[in-house]
């Protein structure tokens, strides 16, 4: 199989292994079989338009004494390189900001309260050999007070869904439930 036809480990293995045994496998790899989601079909629509994937599953949790159950929904965003990388910076920047703020709004579609992103997602092409210095996507999130730029960024991407947010090891979380 060659690189560029390789779309997934998911697709590979639905397409490659007997359905009698993928059901085996995949609680092998992956544990209990999850529940999908329904999401919403307008959603689905714009990850088709926009070409990326998404997926909704139901992690079941148990019941717990001290407080009420809640369903907390997290995007998990996995983006990738729009621009060649000797493509100018802000252009660089700008088209991820766009792809990223894409996935945002269909995240906000399905009801999703944290929203998660690759480690390095700011460093694009972190590594591979880059013709930029890799301190020019430094300001890729800017910080959230006054002498920052806050139509650029994560920060932006939150406050246009009314999310507040915080920033903890990769995740744009709300601050309070």
């Amino acid at each position: 199989m060659s690189k560029s036809t390789f779309d997934s480990v998911e697709m590979s293995l639905e397409a490659n292994i007997p359905a009698t045994e993928l059901k085996e496998v995949k609680r092998i790899l992956y544990g209990k079989e999850l529940r999908k989601l329904v999401l919403p079909q307008s959603a689905l629509v714009a990850a088709l338009e926009r070409d990326f994937d998404l997926h909704g599953y139901v992690f079941e949790a148990e019941p717990e004494q001290i407080r009420a159950a809640r369903t907390v929904r997290v995007g998990l965003i996995q983006n990738k390189i729009v621009l060649p990388t000797d493509a100018p910076v802000l252009e660089q920047i700008t088209a991820l900001h766009k792809r990223v703020g894409e996935m945002v709004d269909v995240a906000a579609a399905c009801g999703v309260n944290i929203v998660c992103f690759q480690e390095a997602w700011t460093l694009l092409n972190a590594f591979h050999d880059l013709p930029h210095l890799p301190s020019y996507f430094a300001p890729v999130l800017p910080c959230p007070c006054d002498s920052c730029t806050p139509s650029q960024g994560i920060y932006f991407l939150a406050a246009q869904q009314n999310w507040p947010w915080g920033w903890v090891d990769g995740a744009l979380s709300p601050l309070h439930s």
